[in-house]
C-alpha cells in the first residue's frame, strides 16, 4: 500500500535567515532523493521557493521519522526541528492542492506558484524520484489549482496599492498615449513607471535627485530624466503624475502646480503624503494611499471569499485522488493476472491451430472466440478488486492473485 506525506517549513513557521537554511538547489534535492530511497521512501518531489520549503512523498515504507530526519541532516541547521511541519495521507494532500491553487501563498491566490511546483515535479521525474503515484497526484493537483482559478479567479482582485491607483487612474481619467510625471526613483516609482508603460502611457517624465539610482527605470522605452529640482516645468507638461517620494515633506505644492493644464489626474503613494490637498483644483483628481487602501482591503476580503468557495472544488478533487491511490494498490495483480492469462491464451491458440490444422480464416475466428472466453473469465475478478472499498480486503485480493498466478508453471 502506498502511503503519501510532506514535511516543511514556509513564512507561517519561519523567518527569513531560517528559510534560507532549507533552500534547496539542485545538488541537495538529489541528495535528499537518494537518502530517502535508501530509507525506503521511493517517492519525492521537493518544492523550494522563497517562501517555502517542502517534500511531498510517497511510499510502500514511508516512515515520517525518517523523513524529518533526512530533511535535517541535508539542511544541516539544527534550529529548523522547531519550524518544520509534517503531515500523512489527506491532510498532507490537501497541504499540496492548497499550495498549488495559491491558498497557502503569502498572497493569498498568486499564481506563480503553480509554475513553480510544475517545474518541481519535471526535476523530480528527470533524476527518476517521482513514479507513477505521485506523478498522478501532482498532476491532480495542478489540474485542479487551474479548474480553481478558472472559477474562482481570487487573484483578479488587485492588492497593490501602485497597481490599483493606476487602474483607477486607467478608468477615471485615461492613460494610454497621455503624457505622465513620475517623482521618485524608489521601487514603487519603478513599479509606476512599467504600470503606465504597460498601459500605453506615450511619454513619462521621472524626476529624482540621482540619475544614478534612477538608471534601471530608464531601460524603459519613452522614459525621460529630469532633475528633481525641475519638477514643476515636467508636471506642467503631463496630464498624470505619480508622486512616491521617501520625503518627510510635501514636494507638490501650489507653486509648483501653476501653470498646469485644467485638467489632470495625481497618484500619490508617499508616507506622508508628497501632494498637497490644497493646491487641487477643480477638473484635477487625485488618489492617494487612504483611498487606495480601503479598495485593497475590499479586495482582500473578496479574496477570502473566493478562496473560501475554493476549498470545495480541492476537496472533490482530493476525494477523487485518494480513491485513485486506493484502486492503485491493485494496478500490479491485475497486471499480473492479464499478463498470465494471456500467455495461456496465446498458447491455447497455437496448439489447437496446429493440432486442427486450421486455415488463417479459421484462426482467426478461434483466436476471436478464446481471446472473449478470456475476457469474460477476467471481468469479475478485476472488477471485485477494483471495486473494494476496504483497504485490507485488496491487499490481501492482491497478495493472493499474485500468490496464485506469479509463479504458476505449466
Amino acid at each position: 500500500m502506498i502511503t503519501t506525506g510532506m514535511i516543511g517549513l514556509s513564512y507561517r513557521t519561519a523567518p527569513l535567515d531560517l528559510r534560507a537554511k532549507a533552500a534547496f538547489g539542485d545538488r541537495q534535492k538529489i541528495e535528499l532523493a537518494q537518502q530517502l530511497q535508501s530509507a525506503g521512501i521511493e517517492q519525492c518531489v521537493v518544492l523550494s521557493t522563497c517562501n517555502r520549503s517542502e517534500i511531498y512523498y510517497a511510499g510502500s515504507k514511508a516512515d515520517p521519522m525518517a523523513v524529518r530526519d533526512i530533511f535535517l541532516k541535508v539542511c544541516d541547521e539544527p534550529l529548523l526541528a522547531d519550524h518544520l511541519y509534517q503531515l500523512q495521507g489527506r491532510p498532507a494532500l490537501e497541504q499540496l492542492f492548497r499550495v498549488a491553487a495559491g491558498l497557502d501563498s503569502l498572497v493569498l491566490g498568486e499564481d506563480q506558484i503553480l509554475g513553480q511546483l510544475v517545474q518541481a515535479a519535471e526535476f523530480a521525474r528527470a533524476i527518476g524520484s517521482s513514479d507513477k503515484e505521485l506523478n498522478r497526484i501532482v498532476q491532480n493537483a495542478v489540474t485542479c489549482a487551474k479548474a480553481v482559478k478558472t472559477a474562482y479567479p481570487v487573484s483578479s482582485q488587485p492588492l497593490s496599492l501602485c497597481y490599483i491607483g493606476m487602474k483607477q487612474l486607467e478608468e477615471c481619467f485615461g492613460i494610454r498615449n497621455k503624457t505622465a510625471s513620475v517623482i521618485g526613483s524608489g521601487k514603487m516609482a519603478q513599479l509606476a513607471v512599467q504600470h503606465l508603460a504597460a498601459m500605453g502611457c506615450g511619454r513619462i517624465f521621472l524626476c529624482s535627485r540621482s540619475r544614478q539610482a534612477a538608471q534601471p527605470i530608464l531601460q524603459h522605452q519613452n522614459v525621460q530624466w529630469m532633475e528633481f529640482a525641475d519638477r514643476a516645468q515636467a508636471i506642467r507638461q503631463s496630464d498624470i503624475v505619480v508622486s512616491a517620494t521617501s520625503a518627510p515633506h510635501m514636494v507638490i505644492e501650489e507653486k509648483q502646480l501653476q501653470g498646469c493644464k485644467e485638467k489632470m489626474a495625481f497618484l500619490d503613494l508617499a508616507v506622508p503624503r508628497d501632494i498637497d490637498l490644497a493646491a487641487m483644483r477643480k477638473g484635477w483628481y487625485l488618489f492617494d494611499v487612504d483611498s487606495l487602501k480601503q479598495t485593497s482591503e475590499e479586495n482582500l476580503q473578496k479574496r477570502h471569499m473566493l478562496a473560501e468557495k475554493s476549498e470545495q472544488m480541492l476537496s472533490q478533487a482530493i476525494d477523487k485522488t485518494e480513491q485513485w491511490l486506493a484502486a492503485s494498490v491493485v494496478d500490479a495483480p491485475i497486471q499480473t493476472l492479464r499478463q498470465r492469462v494471456q500467455e495461456v491464451e496465446q498458447d491455447t491458440a497455437q496448439l489447437l491451430c496446429d493440432r486442427l490444422q486450421l486455415d488463417s480464416h479459421q484462426q482467426k475466428i478461434l483466436r476471436k472466440l478464446l481471446h472473449a472466453g478470456m475476457n469474460r473469465l477476467l471481468r469479475t475478478p478485476i472488477h471485485q478488486l477494483k471495486e473494494s472499498q476496504n483497504e485490507q480486503q485488496q491487499r490481501q485480493l492482491a497478495q493472493a492473485v499474485k500468490y496464485l498466478f506469479s509463479d504458476a508453471k505449466e
